[in-house]
């Protein structure tokens, strides 16, 4: 976190109003706190002033992810001993919106999760909140299959025609990605069962669900050249210290499933 100034919520407003932020726009955030600098407030303080920009005519959506409620064979950021993978299946909890935390999508997702008019869909691993306007619509109904997809939030956001906001965010860790992913995958050979933990009527079990398992190595690349050709599509600034990019998210979608299926052709 930069020391050397305080960013302040009048200087967030304006760069966030200089970027392109309005009134009623369906927005999903992706940030890094940290990189923005000292916030007096912090995420809370960079949450109001979006929220104030965009009204209760806008959405506002980021994602509150809980993959560590999971069976952790499958676990993929963080490696443990396969000594205490049955220990770890009887101790994890079971899935609560209310209740389980987001942290591993960011402390700003925990503060946005906890405020008052904050909905959050349903799904055990891939769950998103919402405010505004469109929160029933984002949160409801999202796929317990492949919860990345398009009975995601993420494709009612592409349907919705919003757009998303990267602060300071590297771009291998754009998680919107991965809609466009799942719509160039072949779903019949890549498709993995994952596990998660549920009570059903007083008895807890595992449960499966379909996914693939994704893979964002290639993301990086992808939105650098998404860059270099969608100018009219993606405006880029600073929110206090860090880059930041507003992008059409309808845009980078049917960019990206093109980009998938041409890097196809060149894997032997």
């Amino acid at each position: 976190m930069s020391a050397e100034r305080i960013v302040t919520r009048t200087q967030i407003k304006n760069d966030l109003m200089t970027i392109g932020i309005n009134e009623e726009m369906v927005l999903l955030l992706c940030a890094d706190i940290e990189k923005v600098g000292w916030i007096p407030g912090g995420s809370q303080s960079l949450i109001i002033e979006i929220e104030n920009i965009l009204t209760e005519n806008g959405t506002l959506i980021m994602p509150t992810f809980t993959e560590e409620l999971s069976d952790p064979s499958l676990w993929k950021k963080r490696k443990i001993p396969k000594l205490w993978y049955e220990k770890i299946k009887r101790e994890i909890p079971e899935y609560d919106e209310n209740l389980s935390p987001s942290i591993q999508s960011g402390i700003i997702t925990e503060v946005f999760r906890k405020q008052g008019g904050v909905l959050r869909s349903k799904h055990p691993l891939y769950s998103f909140c919402a405010w505004g306007k469109k929160k029933y619509e984002i949160t409801n109904n999202h796929s317990l299959n492949f919860g990345l997809g398009p009975a995601s939030p993420l494709g009612k956001l592409y349907l919705l025609k919003g757009c998303i906001l990267l602060i300071g965010v590297e771009f291998y860790d754009n998680i919107s990605l991965h809609l466009a992913e799942i719509l160039t995958r072949n779903i019949s050979s890549d498709k993995i069962k994952k596990q998660f933990p549920v009570k059903n009527h007083g008895e807890r079990i595992w449960k499966q669900l379909e996914d693939i398992e994704y893979d964002n190595n290639s993301f990086d690349k992808l939105m650098r050249e998404y860059l270099k050709d969608s100018k009219n599509n993606c405006k880029s600034g600073k929110i206090g210290d860090a880059d930041t990019y507003l992008i059409d998210y309808k845009s980078l979608i049917d960019f990206s499933i093109k980009w998938f299926e041409k890097s196809k052709k060149f894997i032997i």
